[in-house]
This record gives C-alpha cells, sequence and structure tokens, in this order.
C-alpha cells in the first residue's frame, strides 16, 4: 500500500480546513468544491474533494457488490478513517491503492 503525499501551500490549507475536514468525514460533500466560493481555486480543497469522491464511489460500489461488498467495505472503512485522520492532521495523503491513480477533479 503506497499513500503519496503532496505539498500544498499552508494558507490554502488552513483557509479551507473546516470545509475539507467536513468532506473528509462526509464523503458525499465532494460537490462543496463546485459550491463554495472560496474552495474554487484552491488546490488543496480539490485534492481533498477528489480523494472524497473516491471514498464516495468505492461505497457505492461496496453497496452494489452483493457478498464481497463486505470485505470492500472494510477496506473502504479503513480509507476513510486514515482520511479523517490525515485531514485533520493538515496532511494531503492519498486514499490507498487508487488515490494517487484516479484524478476526477481536477
Amino acid at each position: 500500500m503506497s499513500e503519496e503525499i503532496r505539498q500544498f501551500d499552508q494558507a490554502d490549507i488552513e483557509a479551507n480546513r473546516t470545509m475539507c475536514i467536513l468532506m473528509a468525514i462526509f464523503p458525499v460533500l465532494f460537490f462543496l468544491v463546485f459550491v463554495v466560493d472560496s474552495m474554487k481555486n484552491s488546490a488543496y480543497s480539490k485534492f481533498k474533494a477528489n480523494q472524497s469522491l473516491i471514498l464516495f464511489l468505492m461505497a457505492v460500489i461496496c453497496g452494489i457488490i452483493p457478498v464481497l461488498g463486505w470485505l470492500c467495505y472494510i477496506a473502504y472503512l479503513v480509507f476513510w478513517i486514515m482520511n479523517i485522520v490525515a485531514t485533520v492532521n493538515n496532511e494531503a495523503k492519498t486514499v490507498p491503492l487508487v488515490g494517487d491513480k484516479i484524478e476526477i477533479i481536477k
């Protein structure tokens, strides 16, 4: 499991910290980056929105798969908690396995 840690401007992180924590706790709020004016031009917010979107899609896929969904859901919960901890600590860590390979929100 390789995690990529990206570097962002500390002022950008501090300015959008609260909204990014909300996106980490509730991945369905990934769309906030498109709605909130202060987040539209923030590279850190777009990064965190992308990670939240990946987690949201993972949760949807886990719900669709009948039997293997439970194993997938356990992995989702671990990745979700890791994302929350990284966001609260102002770290830009990607979701393990897929976070550094998939970039939907640019």
